[in-house]
């Protein structure tokens, strides 16, 4: 856990640097490539693996696994839009796909990967979205699972604001 927080306060940091050479950000680019497809997989792991028999400990190592990536993800796609290369933007792209599916699946996610998840995603620059939406069309995808998610939270207040009328 503390080595993805780690990678998210490197790359918050790198993101807001205004002194590079080149060379250096040609390091921070091959590291974004393997950070982002390592992190995807920490946060796919609570989504694909949500009825497998994990006592609460291993639960706990995996929700938070997948939180921390999250948040890290967040860092790492503002250096990607400022300064990532092709490679860098596109591994980009799983890692959002796995972000969207936290919050097509938040009601089988723990809440805190969920909020993560939406505070990942309102990070992202338009910049980033219109270039990641031309390469992989995942702008509806995303704007779909947000709104359902918002659709069945307003749905079940207006229900409870019903019954305790």
């Amino acid at each position: 856990m503390n080595a993805i927080r780690t990678v998210g306060h490197l790359f918050d940091a790198l993101a807001s640097s205004l002194i590079f050479n080149e060379e250096k950000i040609q390091q921070a680019q091959a590291l974004c490539i393997e950070i982002n497809l390592k992190l995807a997989k920490r946060i796919e792991e609570p989504l694909v693996n949500t009825t497998s028999n994990r006592n609460s400990k291993e639960r706990n190592y995996v929700n938070k696994h997948a939180w921390g990536s999250c948040n890290a993800i967040s860092s790492i796609l503002q250096f990607t839009y400022k300064y990532g290369n092709g490679g860098c933007k596109l591994s980009s792209i799983t890692a959002l796909t796995q972000i969207m599916d936290c919050i097509k699946f938040a009601n089988i996610i723990n809440e805190k990967i969920f909020l993560s998840a939406l505070s990942t995603l309102h990070r992202v620059s338009r910049e980033m979205w219109l270039w990641n939406n031309a390469c992989n069309p995942t702008l509806g995808r995303c704007l779909t699972s947000c709104v359902y998610q918002f659709y069945k939270q307003v749905r079940t207040a207006f229900i409870l604001s019903q019954i305790w009328v």
